[in-house]
């Protein structure tokens, strides 16, 4: 299982960089980097047990492309290798969930008016995430029979929305990630345990074409 995940995760990345590949090939489309910082947490709620999460810092980078639609509005796919997770507060342990994802954002993005020395962006749009890294310090799952076993799902669907702005050829990009979907495995919890990803992001790209 494990095996073909891999193959799935390897053929979704191959896709989405192609993708971006041929995307800027084409006339009228930009393409660039970006890296940054996350600040995410796990929303989680269960059955008669109280699960605080805290804050948890990670690393992002990646690169997009985007493509000018009209009046002002133009398409942005990226590919994001994203660091999210969230501290705990459970009583008798404090785990920390370190889960690392490789994200496609596909964005609608609306140019506002203002200074002609920069342009103000605001964008919204899913944004799918195929997990290519998970650990859990300490282990959350007590069942010696499936201990060590990957506890949260293998994808993610999310919506991302923010704005950015662009200074000639770096622009700086502030987004939030709400998770739509429960990524915790409930054949591993036996709480009724649900968990989505919360995560607040700050990245500066830099315009290559």
């Amino acid at each position: 299982m494990r095996m073909w995940f891999g193959v799935r995760t390897a053929a979704a990345a191959a896709a989405a960089i192609a993708l971006l590949a041929g995307t800027a090939a084409a006339q009228d489309v930009q393409y660039g980097l970006k890296a940054g910082l996350n600040v995410s947490n796990i929303g989680f709620t269960a059955e008669d047990v109280t699960v605080l999460p805290g804050a948890r810092a990670g690393l992002v980078v990646g690169g997009y492309a985007e493509r000018a639609l009209r009046d002002g509005w133009s398409g942005v796919a990226e590919v994001l290798l994203t660091m999210k997770g969230s501290k705990l507060d459970v009583p008798g342990t404090d785990p920390k969930v370190r889960l690392t994802y490789l994200e496609v954002p596909v964005l609608a993005r609306a140019e506002l008016l203002g200074p002609r020395s920069s342009r103000v962006h605001l964008y919204a749009g899913p944004a799918f995430a195929f997990k290519v890294g998970e650990n859990v310090d300490p282990d959350l799952d007590d069942d010696d029979d499936t201990s060590g076993d990957d506890v949260f799902q293998p994808f993610d669907f999310s919506l991302a929305f923010g704005g950015s702005v662009l200074i000639r050829e770096i622009s700086v990009d502030v987004r939030y990630t709400m998770g739509l979907v429960n990524v915790a495995d409930e054949d591993d919890f036996d709480i009724g345990l649900t968990a989505r990803n919360r995560t607040f992001s700050v990245m500066i790209g830099w315009r290559l074409y």
